[in-house]
């Protein structure tokens, strides 16, 4: 018993980070194409910060980033089908 809980515990260090590491990665390529697309003059009627903060705002309840919270359930979801359908 005391295995299994240092395999969740080793399970949810590894989640996390590889959640934090995606996530943050993909805010950085976010960020760049926004900065990309303002040095071609999408955002003309705002100013930087105001287009960089409303196009973040938007990515924020974007698909990709909700999807990316799987990388957090789908280990423990996997772990638990495997004890229970081996018991």
């Amino acid at each position: 018993m005391v295995g299994f809980g240092r395999l969740l515990v080793l399970l949810a260090v590894m989640a996390i980070s590889g959640y934090w590491v995606l996530r943050l990665s993909m805010a950085s390529r976010k960020r760049e194409a926004l900065e990309a697309a303002w040095n071609e003059g999408a955002g003309d009627a705002l100013d930087f910060d105001a287009y960089l903060k409303s196009g973040m705002a938007a990515w924020e309840s974007s698909l990709p980033q909700r999807m990316l919270r799987l990388v957090m359930l789908l280990p423990f979801a996997v772990v638990g089908a495997l004890v229970f359908f081996a018991n």
